[in-house]
């Protein structure tokens, strides 16, 4: 259970680190903000896989990876269009 939260964790910073580089911008708080909802992205969709999804979803696989992922992608995506309007 502790290595999916460090891999989930990992999922998180990678995806909002990549949204960082991709937007190319310079304002650190930015990168914090974009960390932290990758981070709570991965978790929320997890969360959810877990108490609404199948009960043979156990452990690590690709699914949960992939789930975590697109779920902080979508988290960053909503985040982006919420308070950097421009």
């Amino acid at each position: 259970m502790i290595i999916s939260l460090v891999v989930w964790i990992l999922i998180g910073l990678i995806t909002g680190l990549a949204v960082y580089k991709v937007f190319k911008l310079s304002n650190k708080y930015i990168l914090f903000f974009d960390i932290l909802a990758g981070i709570l992205g991965s978790f929320l969709t997890i969360y959810v896989i877990y108490f609404y999804g199948s009960p043979f979803i156990s452990g690590l696989n690709i699914f949960l990876l992939l789930a975590g992922v697109y779920g902080s992608i979508i988290f960053l995506m909503g985040e982006r269009l919420i308070f950097y309007r421009e």
